[in-house]
């Protein structure tokens, strides 16, 4: 089965939005998730001048817990359009 121009051009532009897409979402999350790290950082290490540690711990929690859904809204933001 041949494809006409059309039915080509936009089974490329598909594609390349899904892998476009895809990557742009999930740089996306990465950076809200590093941004709440380092003001969640920033915020505990002014409260309590000398726990680092524990301020570390509890920013890269915090970094974890918003890119637990990561994935799902990638896919989302990915292939919802291509369907």
């Amino acid at each position: 089965m041949r494809l006409n121009a059309w039915k080509r051009l936009g089974v490329v532009a598909s594609v390349l939005w899904a892998v476009g897409g895809a990557i742009y979402q999930r740089h996306h999350n990465i950076y809200i998730a590093q941004d709440a790290m380092d003001s969640s950082y920033s915020t505990c290490i002014a409260a309590n001048h000398s726990d680092y540690t524990g301020c570390m711990d509890r920013a890269q929690q915090l970094h974890e817990i918003i890119l637990a859904g990561s994935r799902y809204t990638v896919a989302m933001f990915a292939l919802l359009p291509v369907v």
